[in-house]
């Protein structure tokens, strides 16, 4: 049984919430919607908020979207397009370079889904008032559904190129030189078709008057592009018309080979090294004449924090390794830091797995330089070159054999010790090393004449003659606190 509610009864001189009016409620208002009992117009939600509404100013239609199409309904050349979000081309033919792509589609239309069976860059010739110029595009998508070339307004802004209008259509610009332009043609007359050479022409083109940037730098046995430009602004010459004074891309690898050269290396650093952080290396030789002892190389490592240099000197190269490990276990011995990088060339005597086997055992890390860039590793070049000017300046002073280049080279690194040299703010080598400002009082001139005293306890008697005639060699501090001395009488190394 159906059960029906009853209808309410009004109570006689009901009066409306809404419109002030008797004989029906506020529900039934004919005029709820739209105004109250003071007049206002009223609107849903909560009270005390003001609602801006809009008003419809109707339907219009602008125009039809380019949709995916069937193959007789394609538009031939190619479009720029301000709504395309990326560059998309049907014709295969524009592309350069390509690579397949699968499952990827874009959506045209809000709704339309086109396959992208693949991309790459593509190359058009663009027509410009005095001649064309070879445009290439990247990152382009190839859809053969899409039924036209479209080159996207939007990604083109993106990458710095500004549009200006002229009475035809538009004209893309970048850094003041004209790339492209684009026509509003098409039978619609409402689509920009850029200006360019079909590609399937046959037909030459001659351009009259100013001429591109790129022809007159190849003209001109690829001159560089500032002398182009100044002897074009100056007029130094007839004849020099550009149509543009800027190139979208003028590297050519004809200059690359020909013109390709090492940027200048810094004449200094200014990193900064902590005590033991950096060891620099390198070894000179084999020497024209041996030393006495049958020395032919001398090996050099620098503390760069310091600029404290050691000096070794080796019979054959194959030795340096074992030379590199005794000289960092002397520094680490004698300042109580670890050694953590060392810089050497790519030569053989550094890179052997003596080297290799010592590095790794210790935590070194070892930089080598790149290869005919001996310059990365100035400081110890720098380093070698400055003993051996010290070395051939002592030895022709002297007039002496050429075979004591070896203590000559020994003395040169002890006297580098106690020179001054730039990046210490005023303090020498040694000072730097060890903390004690030295005392230079005890060098001598290399091979100066001198007397030595003869020990007691190697004299035969007391008549025995108590000094021997030497000439000085050397301060070898690393063998013994004294000079290296030469026995003018039978030719012996002594120190005293």
């Amino acid at each position: 049984m159906d059960k029906s509610k009853k209808p309410k009864v009004r109570p006689p001189g009901t009066q409306c919430n809404t419109c002030g009016q008797k004989g029906h409620w506020s529900p039934e208002c004919p005029n709820k919607s739209t105004k109250g009992k003071d007049g206002v117009p009223r609107s849903s939600g909560s009270a005390n908020v003001a609602v801006n509404t809009l008003q419809s100013l109707g339907e219009r239609e602008v125009g039809t979207m380019l949709m995916a199409t069937t193959e007789g309904a394609k538009v031939t050349g190619i479009l720029l397009d301000c709504a395309a979000s990326c560059h998309m081309f049907m014709d295969q033919k524009y592309f350069i370079s390509y690579h397949e792509s699968t499952g990827e589609f874009v959506t045209v239309g809000g709704q339309n889904r086109v396959p992208v069976i693949g991309r790459g860059s593509i190359k058009f010739q663009a027509v410009l008032p005095h001649g064309y110029i070879n445009l290439t595009i990247h990152n382009v998508l190839h859809t053969p559904q899409l039924g036209a070339n479209l080159v996207s307004l939007g990604i083109l802004h993106h990458q710095g190129i500004t549009v200006r209008s002229w009475d035809k259509g538009l004209v893309l610009v970048k850094d003041g030189e004209e790339l492209f332009r684009a026509t509003l043609t098409g039978s619609s007359g409402t689509l920009y078709f850029v200006q360019c050479l079909d590609n399937n022409s046959d037909v030459a083109y001659h351009a009259n008057g100013a001429l591109s940037m790129r022809l007159w730098h190849r003209r001109m046995g690829h001159l560089n592009l500032w002398t182009i430009k100044s002897m074009r602004n100056q007029q130094s010459v007839r004849g020099l018309e550009i149509m543009a004074p800027h190139e979208f891309d003028h590297l050519y690898s004809g200059c690359a080979n020909g013109k390709s050269h090492r940027l200048p290396i810094p004449d200094s650093s200014m990193s900064c090294y902590s005590k033991m952080e950096l060891l620099v290396m390198d070894l000179t030789g084999p020497m024209s004449v041996p030393t006495w002892d049958g020395y032919l190389y001398a090996l050099v490592m620098v503390e760069v924090s310091c600029r404290y240099p050691v000096g070794c000197l080796l019979k054959k190269k194959e030795n340096t390794g074992t030379a590199v490990c005794n000289v960092i276990a002397m520094l680490k011995r004698q300042s109580g830091l670890k050694v953590r990088r060392i810089c050497s060339n790519n030569g053989s005597e550094f890179v052997n797995s003596t080297m290799d086997q010592f590095c790794q055992c210790n935590g070194i890390i070892h930089e080598t330089t790149v290869p005919y860039l001996p310059q990365q590793n100035g400081l110890a070049e720098r380093a070698i070159a400055i003993f051996f000017e010290i070395v051939r300046c002592m030895i022709h002073t002297a007039s002496v054999d050429l075979r004591y280049w070896g203590e000559a080279f020994m003395y040169a690194v002890h006297i580098w010790h106690l020179t001054l040299t730039i990046g210490l703010s005023g303090r020498v080598p040694y000072e730097a090393w060890t903390g004690r400002k030295p005392d230079v009082s005890h060098l001598r001139i290399f091979r100066s004449l001198g007397w030595a005293h003869v020990p007691e306890e190697v004299r035969r008697g007391k008549l025995e003659s108590r000094a021997v005639k030497v000439r000085m060699l050397g301060w070898w501090t690393d063998e013994t606190k004294g000079y290296r001395l030469e026995d003018l009488e039978n030719g012996k190394l002594i120190a005293a």
